[in-house]
């Protein structure tokens, strides 16, 4: 039971983390062309 407690605890952090860190990816990356674009 506590097995499927961490699971349901750590499963919805990992994807959160995981889509956080490629959304910052995307908007580093998005403004690296936007300045690359303006410059």
């Amino acid at each position: 039971m506590a097995f499927y407690l961490v699971l349901a605890w750590f499963l919805p952090s990992l994807i959160y983390f995981l889509y956080f860190y490629f959304d910052l990816y995307y908007f580093c990356f998005y403004t690296f062309k936007k300045c690359f674009y303006l410059f």
